[in-house]
């Protein structure tokens, strides 16, 4: 048997190469620097990492193991490595690619071998399609009540249910073909033939079907952030630039995986790629959905096509495909750029309510860069994150993508490596122009707001307000300036009742004056706009002018927790001017209306009664912009002019009033069980790893809220208390019920 066989069994690689050395730039792009959400292991040596890297013509999915500073392993076992693999190939053996020695950087990379949970998925993939009886349906929809509905397309609506899933439940998608639908048996079946031959962690993964006469059901794993249309065009808040990009690569990944690497005999193509079918994981890994209409092409020649009917979204429609019935991989493309230019400019591919030129997102996108208005273009919410060249690059390989000739457009394994090349290029501008960790400005926004701690040295309030962004630093040397009785506050530290919170290892406030300085527990801003004058650091991005600033700092520091500030009359709107009929009396001094805001989004507004309630309130909502976890009540936004907080919904109210209540719902015991893990879980993660260690201190049914699905929210964290360095708490007053 010959160990240098070109591909061996069980190998996608060629183990006839020699090893190959990688610079640690080519490790980062691969990595996206490094991303915590691409780790796959841990072991002696450090953590591993999924990665792609390019290989031959395409782009190849990698293991990438990087040496731990606190291993007790180190260069010995590293070349050890090296030179036992390089000698050795066996298609029982994993094999070595390449490898990485730049300092004390020591970084080995081997072929993937996709675990049997992949990455971002609950599933175990090697389980065959599971077939449901209706009435297993029926029972996971609450018989397809209309409150679970998440989502509608053209099969049907899509309901979140729950089914038994091994010893416990499983939180689902179930897609049901409506009636009216023009999609059929021929989809239904084509979705499950597809899925269940494809696995790959950005695509969506089919759990199971169900079919009882008319009734053509689909059951997938379940995607809790919505789709990617939903964050662009629904939703109040705005992702950041970065995490846009990086969805854009996991789907880019999941489109090159369908076109060239399944495996199987042919390639896929996708036929309805848009930004409704590119769903989001908790993790906010992207993963392709809807494969109804997918098609089977040979992969051998780019540009074979399948003559078939033309189908798919209007606006996302390749017109060489439209006019001539012949579908390519390269309509995949058009229409994949079609969502990056979505993904810039935050508009929908057609909109019949803007101006009759601005209609087709593709072709005004391609008449402004042609005009020189690209920076005209982008979405305001962006403008201050996106840098100039990164800008350029993107905005180039989407209109490379939407080329009016298919030949001109660029695989998906070359978008893929495109994209990643343009998070590089937006990293490496993060880091010479913006403090790590901390607060930016850049032009005239500012993208995040902050409420004040408490304590006993709150600041003062602020008439007057000059910042200056020390970029040179580590992100902690930021001097803000009084011009009233000119007190310089040089900021390093934030803290919630004393306990210091860190964008990089602390971060606390202290006022200094006359070479003296005292502790203050943070700066009042009563939400009040602050006349000021912003004097940024020098460069591309440098900020100009404000007339007026409100300040609300992130602590968490990776920019991704923003709220929306609510101004009082959208709020008034929402819930009917505060009806008597939505309102609902709580038990810890506040009043909870349910309303529902222009988007359609249902919220609940938390409004105090008493001055004492609202400065609770405004602790609880300190609180609640550093953390996340999906068992936490999502805290939206904010008013101060009329103090009140806006949080997501929870339709099944409290776990006390499902217990309590004489008319309750009786829970079986997997609910149950499920809500009591739910709990555990997120007083694990604020005893443990949440920025700031919580003790919530006020733990009972009526503070377990329950959404759809009846997953638990922990809420009410006005009697919250950190913990400090030494496991004591900081605020020893008595609380509780």
């Amino acid at each position: 048997m010959s160990f240098s066989a070109t591909h061996e069994a069980g190998s996608s690689l060629d183990l006839s190469q020699a090893c190959r050395q990688f610079t640690f730039s080519d490790i980062q792009q691969a990595t996206q620097s490094f991303d915590e959400s691409l780790v796959i292991g841990r072991g002696g040596f450090g953590k591993v990492y999924e990665g792609t890297i390019i290989h031959g013509a395409g782009c190849l999915t990698v293991a990438i193991k990087r040496l731990d500073s606190t291993s007790s392993q180190g260069a010995a076992e590293f070349w050890a490595e090296i030179e036992m693999l390089s000698k050795l190939r066996h298609c029982h053996l994993v094999s070595l690619i390449g490898y990485c020695k730049d300092g004390q950087e020591m970084i080995l990379v081997y072929e993937y071998m996709p675990p049997s949970h992949e990455a971002g998925s609950s599933l175990d993939l090697s389980q065959p399609c599971r077939q449901f009886t209706f009435s297993d349906i029926q029972q996971a929809t609450q018989s397809f009540d209309e409150s679970l509905v998440i989502g509608r397309g053209g099969f049907g609506k899509v309901y979140e249910g729950t089914i038994i899933h091994g010893a416990g439940c499983l939180t689902v998608a179930i897609k049901r073909l409506d009636s009216t639908s023009s999609q059929g048996a021929v989809e239904f079946w084509a979705e499950i033939e597809m899925l269940s031959k494809l696995r790959h962690c950005h695509l969506v993964s089919l759990i199971g079907y169900c079919k009882d006469g008319q009734e053509m059901i689909l059951v997938y794993e379940y995607m809790p952030r919505g789709t990617l249309e939903d964050h662009l065009h629904k939703h109040l808040n705005s992702l950041p630039w970065v995490k846009r990009l990086k969805i854009c690569i996991g789907a880019a990944r999941g489109l090159d995986y369908l076109h060239t690497g399944t495996g199987i005999e042919h390639g896929v193509i996708h036929r309805d790629v848009k930004s409704s079918n590119i769903l989001l994981h908790k993790s906010w890994a992207a993963k392709i959905s809807d494969f109804g209409l997918s098609k089977i092409g040979p992969t051998n020649q780019p540009s074979t096509y399948v003559n078939t009917l033309v189908k798919g979204t209007f606006g996302y429609l390749d017109q060489n495909y439209f006019y001539t019935g012949k579908l390519t991989r390269k309509s995949d493309v058009y229409a994949f750029g079609v969502v990056l230019f979505e993904v810039l400019c935050r508009k929908r591919a057609v909109d019949s309510t803007l101006d009759e030129e601005q209609w087709g997102l593709a072709s005004w996108a391609q008449d402004s860069i042609k005009e020189g208005r690209l920076k005209e273009i982008i979405d305001t919410s962006i403008k201050g994150e996106i840098s100039s060249k990164c800008l350029k690059e993107f905005a180039r390989l989407a209109d490379r993508c939407i080329h009016s000739h298919p030949k001109k457009r660029p695989t998906m394994a070359e978008v893929v490596v495109g994209l990643n090349s343009v998070l590089a290029l937006q990293e490496k501008a993060n880091k010479t122009s913006r403090p790590a960790g901390g607060m930016t400005i850049f032009g005239r926004k500012i993208p995040t707001s902050i409420f004040p701690s408490k304590g006993e040295n709150s600041g003062r309030h602020l008439e007057s307000l000059e910042l200056f962004f020390d970029t040179l630093g580590n992100g902690n040397n930021v001097l803000y300036k009084f011009d009233s009785k000119t007190i310089s506050i040089a900021t390093e530290d934030f803290s919630y009742r004393n306990k210091t919170v860190n964008l990089n290892g602390t971060y606390t406030y202290k006022e200094k004056a006359n070479k003296t300085s005292r502790p203050a527990g943070g700066m009042k801003i009563f939400g009040r706009k602050i006349p000021t004058s912003i004097f940024p650091s020098k460069g591309e991005n440098s900020g100009g002018h404000l007339e007026s600033l409100e300040l609300f700092f992130d602590t968490l520091g990776n920019g991704n927790k923003v709220l929306y500030k609510f101004d009082s009359k959208t709020i008034s709107i929402a819930t009917d001017d505060f009806s008597y009929r939505n309102k609902t009396v709580n038990l810890n001094g506040t009043y909870t209306y349910k309303g529902r805001l222009p988007n359609g989004q249902v919220i609940a507004v938390v409004r105090p009664y008493g001055n004492r309630m609202t400065s609770q309130l405004m602790g609880e909502a300190s609180i609640l912009v550093q953390l996340e976890h999906e068992n936490l009540v999502n805290l939206l936004g904010y008013c101060i002019k009329e103090v009140f907080l806006v949080y997501e919904y929870a339709p099944n109210g409290s776990l006390g009033n499902l217990l309590y209540d004489s008319r309750r719902t009786i829970l079986d015991w997997n609910i149950r069980y499920k809500i009591i893990l739910g709990v555990a879980r997120v007083l694990v993660y604020l005893h443990k790893h949440a920025p700031l260690e919580i003790i919530h201190c006020n733990v009972q049914p009526w503070n377990v809220l329950l959404d759809r699905s009846l997953n638990p929210k922990l809420s009410d964290f006005r009697w919250a208390r950190a913990i400090n360095d030494t496991n004591n708490i900081e605020d020893n007053h008595s609380c509780g019920t």
